[in-house]
């Protein structure tokens, strides 16, 4: 569930997505939040709103939005939230910001049960999530129509219907 890319040539499909998705005006208040001294600071507000921006364009049930956003740093002070985007900022210059970066090799190695879980307006490209499924021996892949990043939030039901049987024949 919430895959994301595991190689460089998956980061930029997602990058180019994610961009894709967003409206001029979302983008340039995105720019505009990442510029401003209080979301520097770690502001909880400015964060909030960058996220709504960020997670607005897969999730569309206001319902799910809100939870998603509100679970998100929800017991950082401001200072946690600039380490925090420290911390991300670190991981992201380790993996997917290097030529290097692909874990498809280590995925073909792998022998444990597989279930991969995308949705049809995830902003993840169903291209990634399926290079990820195809690279797991004996993965099972499931796209799940009419759903966003979120899969457990916005169709629960339907993921545990696929789920239950994944584990019973495991």
């Amino acid at each position: 569930m919430n895959t994301a890319p595991a190689s460089r040539a998956g980061a930029r499909a997602l990058r180019t997505e994610l961009a894709r998705r967003k409206s001029p005006a979302q983008t340039k208040r995105m720019n505009e939040l990442r510029s401003d001294a209080r979301f520097q600071a770690g502001d909880i507000d400015a964060e909030t709103e960058y996220y709504r921006i960020h997670f607005g364009t897969t999730l569309r049930n206001p319902k799910h939005l809100d939870a998603v956003v509100r679970r998100l740093r929800s017991a950082f002070t401001e200072d946690g939230v600039v380490a925090a985007r420290a911390i991300e900022n670190m991981l992201y210059a380790d993996t997917w910001e290097r030529d290097e970066y692909d874990l498809i090799p280590a995925l073909r190695q792998l022998d444990i049960p597989t279930l991969v879980l995308g949705g049809d307006d995830d902003f993840v490209p169903e291209e990634v999530v399926r290079h990820i499924a195809d690279a797991i021996p004996g993965a099972r892949l499931a796209i799940l129509a009419d759903c966003g990043h979120f899969a457990y939030l916005e169709k629960p039901d339907e993921v545990r219907a696929i789920i239950a049987p994944f584990m019973m024949s495991q």
